[in-house]
């Protein structure tokens, strides 16, 4: 197969975790495609400022247009409904494009104007598209609440390029006695990522007596006001920062935690940073909504906790803390067997059969 990836996200040196889903697949996908090609066009690294932004999105456009019009393709991966909306449209007024749409997030549930503007622009492309591929159960169902109209049999779940071979290990949790309680956080430093809530949850377990060591991973937009919480939080000697970490360096962070606390408060349709954690024997401490809610079994592989309640979180925490040695081995290999299920190369399998099926070839 020829296939073109379209993304306006994907990592670069700088920003090393922004759209690692997307260059997981597209190294899935090309690996498989052996005797095809496989094309990228994408924005590399985040752009801060208007100016960058507009200048960043013309280059793009012009690139994705020269792609549409003057190569012929077998199916077009477009990673979202939203900013390459404008060039596929153009596009495909001259030309049929074979698209496949790869919906999640704010997609669908656009958090601004502009988004929803572009979301509806969309729809005729969506109505089109061979196949409609999104992350999670619950995901497919908030698509097909958005979009009715939308033939549930081109509906194909396939969770966000699964999780690499180097993030699983097993591991028994060494016990809690005469240690500190080793906490973590992965993910955007974002509005609604709850890195918040995570700082305010290692003040509280410190006042209530707990020891326990926090790690911070990522970097994003509230990267400055992150910095400033920690230090006016009186826990600072608590939480170390690490910035943002490359892909291949996570597998190893996962594994020190005990546990792992995912406190967005966003609909992720998936949340792939807490599956993650879990191939590391990691139990996941997460809001009891969206994407998560699918994946954890509260008490068993995990917690679920009350969006945006901290005192909810801590709780959670508390629990964790009481369960014997073997009671932890047992929610530990819980989670790692629900892990197994999301293993890239099985979910990249399966993905590229029905992307083969789509384009009307068999598997290269």
């Amino acid at each position: 197969m020829k296939i073109l990836v379209v993304a306006n996200m994907y990592p670069s040196e700088k920003d090393p975790v922004y759209g690692t889903f997307i260059k997981v697949f597209h190294d899935d996908i090309k690996r498989r495609n052996t005797a095809g090609s496989t094309n990228l066009c994408t924005i590399r690294g985040r752009r801060f400022g208007a100016v960058s932004k507009l200048v960043t999105y013309i280059s793009y456009y012009l690139r994705l247009c020269g792609h549409l019009l003057f190569s012929r393709y077998d199916l077009i991966y477009v990673h979202t409904i939203t900013f390459p909306t404008p060039a596929l449209l153009l596009a495909s007024v001259f030309r049929n494009l074979p698209l496949v749409f790869n919906v999640h997030g704010d997609d669908v549930l656009p958090s601004n104007r502009f988004k929803k503007l572009l979301k509806k622009m969309s729809a005729p492309l969506l109505a089109k598209a061979r196949m409609v591929v999104a992350p999670s159960e619950y995901f497919r169902n908030v698509l097909q609440n958005e979009f009715p109209w939308l033939d549930k049999n081109r509906i194909f779940v396939s969770p966000s390029g699964g999780i690499k071979k180097l993030f699983f290990s097993v591991k028994e949790p060494s016990p809690l006695a005469g240690r500190a309680l080793r906490l973590g956080y992965v993910s955007r430093i974002d509005s609604g990522k709850g890195w918040e809530l995570f700082v305010e949850l290692v003040r509280i377990l410190y006042k209530k007596g707990i020891d326990c060591e926090a790690t911070i991973i990522g970097r994003g937009s509230q990267t400055h006001l992150l910095e400033k919480c920690i230090a006016e939080s009186g826990v600072a000697h608590k939480i170390q920062y690490l910035g943002a970490k490359a892909p291949e360096e996570l597998p190893q962070y996962y594994k020190e935690m005990d546990l792992f606390v995912f406190p967005s408060s966003l609909n992720e349709s998936l949340g792939l940073v807490g599956i993650e954690a879990m191939a590391a024997c990691t139990p996941v401490v997460a809001s009891n909504m969206a994407g998560p809610k699918g994946y954890i079994t509260d008490g068993v592989n995990g917690y679920l906790f009350k969006p945006g309640d901290v005192d909810s979180l801590a709780s959670c925490v508390l629990k964790y803390i009481a369960l014997t040695d073997e009671q932890r081995s047992v929610m530990a290999k819980n989670a790692y067997r629900l892990a197994l299920d999301f293993e890239s190369e099985k979910v990249a399998g399966e993905l590229f059969e029905r992307m083969s099926v789509a384009s009307g070839r068999s598997p290269d």
